[in-house]
Formats: C-alpha cells, structure tokens, sequence
C-alpha cells in the first residue's frame, strides 16, 4: 500500500489501507467504488444504467433496489445472485470498518 502508515488490519488475513475502505464503502463522494463493485462480479457493462437508471451512488441505495429493478436494466439473474452477493460483502467489510473505527477511538481516549 502506498500509505502504509495509514493501513490498518480489517480482518487477520489481509491489511487493507483506509482510503481503500473509505472508497470501498462510499464514504466520500464519487462513483469509483461502484465501477469496482460491478467489476468484481464481472458486471461493469452495467455501470450507467444502474448509476443513472437506479440512481446508485451510494451503498445504502442498494436497500431501494430490487431483482425486478435489475431485470429491467436488462441483468440477468445469475448477474443478480453475484450483485447482491457483492453487496452483502462490501457491507460486511463496512461495519467491520465501522465496528474498527469505534474500538479504535475508545482504546485512544
């Protein structure tokens, strides 16, 4: 990571660097972390639409988002199953984000 000073361990296997989590939860503003998200589940064709047609910015959106939703921008449902097992990944990864981030605080007072 390039900045190694910042990184810290997500979980035991892997460190992952905090700009990384920040894009990978959507914490700022910006897309990057959706084009990602498609792109590990091998979706990316479907940036624009789900970006522009469902209106995902942010993850959270994705509670708005249903399989009919999906179908209409033309994803089947193999593409759907590996969508939402994505998503319930990379919220996973954010609470454990957020669970680090209060343990941290509290250990530093």
């Amino acid at each position: 990571c390039v900045c190694a000073s910042a990184c810290v361990c997500v979980c035991a296997r892997a460190p992952v660097c905090v700009r990384v989590r920040e894009r990978l939860c959507m914490t700022e503003e910006g897309t990057e972390w959706l084009i990602d998200l498609l792109t590990d589940v091998q979706l990316q064709q479907y940036f624009l639409r789900v970006r522009d047609e469902l209106n995902v910015t942010r993850l959270s959106h994705f509670d708005y988002v249903k399989n009919e939703d999906l179908e209409k921008i033309g994803m089947g449902r193999p593409g759907q199953r590996r969508l939402w097992e994505a998503v319930k990944r990379r919220r996973a990864l954010c609470k454990r984000k957020s669970w680090m981030s209060k343990v941290q605080h509290t250990v530093s007072l």
